[in-house]
Order: C-alpha cells, then sequence, then structure tokens
C-alpha cells in the first residue's frame, strides 16, 4: 500500500480534475483523509468493478495500526473515510464497487462524504468496515443517490469508540442540513447486521 500525510493514500484529485478507475484493486493505503482516494473541489471520479479493502484513515499515516481510536482522529478533521473521501463540490459514482474491511478512525469507515454527490450504481457492497466516531460504513454531510437498477448494501459495519463510550450509525450516519439520502425508484437499499455503540445500529441522522 501507499502513504499519504495528508489526502488519498493512493490517489489524490483536486481542482477540476476527471478520473475513472475501472477494475483491479486499492488495497493497504494510508492517509488522513481518504485512505485510497480523495476527490475534491470541482472534480469528478467514476469507480467500476473495483475492490477497496484494508485501507485506512488516521491522524498518523503509516503508523494508523498502533493505536486504535486516538484523541487525534476524534476532532473532526483526521481519520475520515478509510477508503474513499470527497469534499466541497466533488462528484464521485461507484458502480459495482467493494469497500470491504476498510477503517476509519474518525468517521465514514468506508466513505466519507462531503462533496456534492454520491452516486452509487450496479451493487455496491460496503462490509466490515469500521469507524470509532460515526458511520460504520458511511458518513455523509452531503447528497447519497442509490441510482434506479441499482443495490446499495451496507452489512456488518460497526462503530465504535472505547475512548468516549460512544458510536453512531453501525452502518450510516447523515450529518447536517446538507446530507440526504435518495433511493430511486428500481433501486434497492439494504441495510443489515451492522452495529453502533451508542445510537441508530443501522443509520444515524443527526
Amino acid at each position: 500500500g501507499n502513504v499519504a500525510d495528508g489526502q488519498g493514500g493512493a490517489i489524490h484529485l483536486s481542482g477540476s480534475s476527471e478520473c475513472v478507475i475501472q477494475g483491479g484493486r486499492l488495497e493497504g493505503n494510508q492517509a488522513r483523509r481518504g485512505g485510497a482516494l480523495f476527490v475534491s473541489d470541482g472534480s469528478a471520479s467514476t469507480v467500476k468493478g473495483t475492490l477497496l479493502t484494508g485501507n485506512m484513515a488516521c491522524a498518523t499515516p503509516g503508523s494508523c495500526g498502533s493505536a486504535p481510536c486516538a484523541a487525534a482522529d476524534l476532532s473532526g478533521e483526521e481519520g475520515l473515510g478509510g477508503g474513499i473521501g470527497t469534499e466541497r463540490s466533488a462528484v464521485v459514482t461507484l458502480e459495482g464497487v467493494q469497500l470491504v474491511g476498510n477503517e476509519a478512525r474518525g468517521s465514514g469507515g468506508c466513505v466519507h462524504h462531503a462533496g456534492l454527490e454520491l452516486r452509487l450504481m450496479g451493487e455496491v457492497v460496503m462490509r466490515e468496515c469500521k469507524a470509532c466516531n460515526s458511520g460504520g460504513a458511511m458518513e455523509a454531510l452531503g447528497l447519497v443517490s442509490v441510482e434506479s437498477g441499482g443495490e446499495a448494501v451496507l452489512e456488518r459495519n460497526s462503530v465504535d469508540n472505547p475512548l468516549s463510550g460512544e458510536g453512531y450509525g453501525g452502518a450510516a450516519s447523515l450529518v447536517g442540513s446538507g446530507a440526504s439520502l435518495r433511493v430511486s425508484e428500481g433501486a434497492l437499499l439494504t441495510v443489515r447486521f451492522n452495529t453502533a455503540r451508542s445510537d441508530g445500529g443501522g443509520v444515524h441522522m443527526t
């Protein structure tokens, strides 16, 4: 895997960049935000048929595994998006993607979405991801849409902060007035077997 002390352990997009990732694996990468992929500003990324696994976001990239749920990761600025992170006007499309076994020491074990839109197409699986603070699989501050004909499966994810005894949204946490989850006609959202230390074993909204 690769290590970035900032954003995007494997790939970082900013400005008006566009990127298509098709097939392959993004594995074992670490960064402060977006363990494998970070998309910012007006950039757009489409990820198709790719496996993202074993990626981590924490305050100390390169040694994320040594101190789980450290206080520095809980500031809200670090340890966001174990697999993927977005911000500002970024648009990310995931099509037939599997995010398995990723971890965020802050929020969003698989994905931390603070961009414009996260589009889920085909079968998108977020499984066995972990976070310390919020959103075992996903924390969203923007729009998440499951497109017609697609299925999003969020299963066996967890959120647990042993430092505070808290943890919100075992599968997903929707935060703030700009956060929304839209499931289009003909689409399916499956949320099962997730756990949270505090509130919202499946989904937490605040």
